[in-house]
């Protein structure tokens, strides 16, 4: 009797935990479902899926389809394309909430490369177990205009800009006034020829800018520190020496005027614009200067450079050593020349 007690007590206990473990296992399949359902559910698990097998073939097939829909006259395709796998190739793809658009019940994620935004990514909801929703990634909406880059080209009015091959239209230049060079010297520069600008936007790659005046000479094409390219004229070869000399005289003029005092400003007034104001000036000046009469300095040193042609305008620097009796001093002046009905004069100057 002893003994059929003790053989069901273990019969039961075995049953007992035969149960246990069944009801265990059952409750951890349950619990891996719900974590399986609950990793389903975040929005981040899919994005990290994405991005770990399927970025790098969707950025190259973005750019692709990118460059094709952006090839232009300017730039092909092909070109596009070599650009934007240059500037991405090494960036990885990340992602990060769409501000403003990201929603729990409608998640959409910002593509990055590297630093750069370069396109969408929204994921579609589906039906999950335990009445949690289930993600999956729908197709990247690509942009790469982050990646380009905007040109602005300064260019004489009547010129004739191309970037690349492709000639820009002279209807979408803006007008901009005189030259930054010439701004200062408006007053003397009435019927100075103008300048356009040009805004070219969405480059990829190296863009090379050439220019003809209106004549269809070649003209000047330089690019500044902070990227924008200005186009000027070619000085004309016959041109330069005869400007250059025209000012070496009107600076030794200008020094025997107001250095050595001489009676009258007859001879530097021969360079001037006759009733401009710069001549109005010396004329002026002639009382003032009456107390250095007598007094002899030297000039040493005249260089002139930096001459700047903008067709009937030009610019040049002079700089020479003043020497009398209290010493020597560097000076520098800055010379506008213009063309007008008797010749070439000089318009206005400027001292440093």
């Amino acid at each position: 009797m002893e003994t059929k007690r003790k053989n069901r007590f273990w019969k039961g206990l075995l049953i007992y935990i035969l149960v246990m473990l069944a009801v265990i296992a059952v409750g951890l399949a349950v619990f891996w479902q719900y974590m399986a359902a609950y990793e389903a559910a975040r929005p981040e698990g899919t994005m990290d899926a994405w991005i770990e097998t399927r970025s790098d073939d969707a950025l190259s097939g973005g750019i692709a389809r990118w460059a094709e829909e952006h090839a232009s006259a300017r730039q092909s395709a092909q070109s596009i394309a070599d650009d934007l796998t240059g500037q991405l190739e090494d960036a990885p793809v990340t992602y990060r909430k769409a501000v403003g658009t990201y929603t729990d019940s409608a998640p959409v994620y910002t593509l990055r490369a590297g630093t750069e935004p370069v396109g969408t990514l929204a994921l579609v909801a589906g039906d999950g177990k335990f009445g949690m929703n289930t993600w999956s990634a729908g197709e990247p909406a690509w942009d790469f205009s982050a990646c380009a880059s905007t040109l602005t080209i300064l260019a004489p009015e009547g010129a004739e800009v191309s970037v690349n091959g492709a000639a820009l239209n002279a209807a979408d230049a803006q007008a901009g006034g005189l030259h930054p060079d010439l701004a200062e010297f408006a007053d003397d520069l009435a019927d100075a020829e103008g300048i356009v600008t040009y805004t070219v936007t969405d480059l990829y790659g190296p863009a090379e800018v050439t220019a003809a005046d209106a004549a269809g000479h070649p003209c000047l094409v330089e690019t500044g520190e902070d990227g924008t390219v200005s186009v000027s004229q070619v000085f004309p070869a016959e041109l330069e020496p005869v400007l250059r000399s025209y000012a070496q005289n009107f600076v030794t003029a200008y020094i025997a005027f107001t250095s050595h005092a001489v009676e009258e400003p007859g001879e530097v007034q021969s360079y001037l614009i006759p009733g401009s104001a710069l001549s109005q000036r010396m004329t002026a000046a002639q009382d003032g200067l009456s107390w250095v009469q007598g007094v002899t300095a030297s000039m040493s040193g005249l260089t002139l450079e930096n001459f700047r042609y903008f067709g009937s305008a030009v610019l040049c620097d002079a700089r020479y050593t003043l020497t009398s009796g209290t010493g020597a001093t560097e000076n520098e002046m800055c010379i506008l020349l213009t063309e007008t009905a008797s010749g070439w004069r000089v318009a206005n100057m400027k001292l440093f």
